[in-house]
This record gives structure tokens, C-alpha cells and sequence, in this order.
């Protein structure tokens, strides 16, 4: 025979909604202060890389004047 999963006394089920409710209503506080975390830590994350790509551009910038530099320089010292 099937068995039917039947709740046989009428008082469980306010109870086992409230129940529910109140996990929902936790889990739903939980993922907000994860996404509170998580928005802060991006925008900390967002402010270092904005800040390694400056220092990638200044050590670019330096790293190609100094052969331009050099070039530069003989072709100032050697004549003609």
C-alpha cells in the first residue's frame, strides 16, 4: 500500500510553519550581512587594483624612458 505522508494532527502544521518562517527570516539575515562583507571587501579590492594599475603605469613609463635615455644620450655624445 502507498503511504501517505499526512499530517495527522491538525496543531503541526502552524507550528512547523512558524518554524519555517523563522529559519527563512535567519538565512535571510545571514545572506545580508555575507553581502554587507562582501561589498566592502570588493570595494577595498576595487582601491588596490585601481592602485596597482597607477604603480604598473609608472613603472612602465620609467622602465621604457630609461633606454630612450640612453639612446638618447650617445646620440648626443658620439659626433657627427
Amino acid at each position: 500500500m502507498l503511504s501517505t505522508n499526512k499530517v495527522d494532527v491538525p496543531d503541526e502544521w502552524p507550528q512547523y510553519q512558524a518554524l519555517v518562517l523563522s529559519e527563512l527570516s535567519r538565512h535571510n539575515t545571514l545572506l545580508e550581512k555575507l553581502n554587507d562583507k562582501l561589498d566592502i571587501n570588493l570595494s577595498r579590492v576595487n582601491g588596490e587594483l585601481a592602485t596597482l594599475r597607477v604603480k604598473a603605469g609608472l613603472w612602465g613609463m620609467f622602465g621604457a624612458a630609461v633606454p630612450i635615455g640612453i639612446a638618447l644620450g650617445l646620440k648626443l655624445i658620439t659626433p657627427g
